[in-house]
């Protein structure tokens, strides 16, 4: 049973992964046809709360949560804005590559804390694969040391731990109740946010061309999709393990790169791939052998 589990919620750990990675490269896509950061972020949450909407119609689940769960949703809501809009200035400051290694210490964070805490159990396999896997994205996007920008890496650091913060957060609401009418209810909190900024700073500029609005409505599906088979990974394996889970997909986003935006994968860019692929394994790996050990 433990065994379905995981490989259920591996398989919506990749199927978010896959998700975020084609919303970067549309994201990239948008802001050469004039889009900026404030704008990629305000098209996400309106659009997302369409598409699910139609989702949870479409499959007949209801849209209400208890007063309780809605409060904890919308608090997570504004996490997860502020993750959005951090993540986004920093592409604009520093190159994506040292973004996302940055953002990704995020798995460290969420699996020292939920061992600290005791909301999820840090094994040793999982504690080397959580280590081998940022060391492979490291050399997975290979930036050099010229390209840090101090508030770029600020910018970074900070999506990174409130992305850490919702993830822990929310493991509790996402096994009591459908993740996808909790995604809407934290996709209408971070979007009255963003729309109130908007509204005050008149900062938002949009596509110049009908190929640029084309990825620009795309941004709202891939995140939509995305976020709900995140918290339906969290739901059934933890925040620990789908946050190693996850690790592919910076691997997602430099093979799409490579077929979409032309850009070529190194030696040293495949090698940390392959780091970042064994330690998936190796944790399948140990929980096999743990689950044999048991039975």
């Amino acid at each position: 049973m433990l065994d379905r589990r995981l490989l259920a919620g591996a398989g919506f750990a990749f199927l978010s992964a896959a998700g975020f990675s084609a919303l970067t490269i549309f994201a990239v896509l948008s802001y050469r046809e004039g889009v900026n950061s404030l704008g990629a972020v305000i098209v996400r949450f309106p659009g997302a709360i369409i598409v699910l909407i139609a989702i949870l119609l479409a499959s007949g689940v209801s849209m209400r949560l208890s007063r309780r769960d809605t409060l904890v949703c919308w608090c997570l809501g504004v996490l997860v804005g502020a993750q959005s809009y951090s993540l986004y200035k920093s592409f604009e400051v520093i190159p994506v590559g040292l973004t996302m290694i940055i953002f990704y210490v995020y798995p460290l964070i969420v699996g020292v804390v939920a061992g600290v805490t005791g909301l999820d159990r840090m094994s040793r396999a999982l504690a080397i694969a959580l280590v081998t896997a940022f060391a492979g994205l490291v050399l997975v996007f290979n930036v050099s040391d010229a390209d840090l920008s101090g508030a770029g890496t600020v910018y970074a650091f900070l999506s990174a731990i409130f992305w850490a913060g919702m993830t822990l957060l929310s493991v509790r609401v996402m096994r009591d109740c459908d993740p996808r009418a909790v995604s809407l209810n934290m996709q209408v909190s971070a979007a009255m946010i963003f729309i109130v900024i908007w509204l005050v700073s008149d900062n938002v500029t949009l596509p110049s061309s009908n190929f640029g609005w084309g990825s620009f409505l795309a941004m709202p599906v891939c995140y939509a999709i995305a976020i709900t088979a995140f918290f339906s990974s969290v739901s059934l394996i933890g925040s620990v393990r789908t946050s190693l889970f996850m690790n592919v997909e910076p691997i997602a986003t430099i093979t799409l790169g490579f077929f979409i935006l032309g850009q070529v994968l190194t030696l040293l860019q495949l090698a940390g791939a392959a780091m970042v692929i064994s330690s998936i394994f190796a944790l399948k790996w140990d929980a096999d052998r743990r689950i044999s050990k048991s039975g």
